[in-house]
């Protein structure tokens, strides 16, 4: 499941919450992550989920994303298998170079997927 900016929240949320194991979940230039407002599925405790967010970003601003992250539901709940990458020279805008990296990212889930 991706989403980019919103989209990333609506991706996070949908994504923990879905009852049936999930490949994935990708956010993309916003973390929202707060309770999970539509429920928690244990299904989806250790699908892994990549974040991308851009340190020039004026729109989701990094530190206000960055604290989202850690607030106290997410440091109570944080495991392993979220992967953050911020990039420093990027903003908002999601092109060509971040879906090569987004596509890489799930190849490489595919690739270690254990069935």
């Amino acid at each position: 499941m991706v989403g980019y900016s919103q989209g990333a929240a609506l991706a996070l949320q949908a994504g923990v919450s879905f009852n049936k194991p999930l490949g994935g979940i990708v956010a993309l230039m916003n973390w929202a992550w707060m309770f999970p407002v539509m429920g928690r599925d244990p299904s989806n405790d250790k699908t892994q989920i990549y974040t991308i967010l851009g340190a020039r970003d004026q729109t989701i601003k990094l530190h206000d994303a960055k604290s989202r992250m850690n607030n106290q539901f997410w440091r109570s709940n944080r495991r392993s298998n979220v992967r953050l990458q911020v990039l420093k020279h990027h903003g908002h805008k999601c092109g060509h170079s971040i879906m090569t990296m987004v596509n890489n990212w799930i190849n490489h889930q595919i690739k270690h997927r254990k069935n």
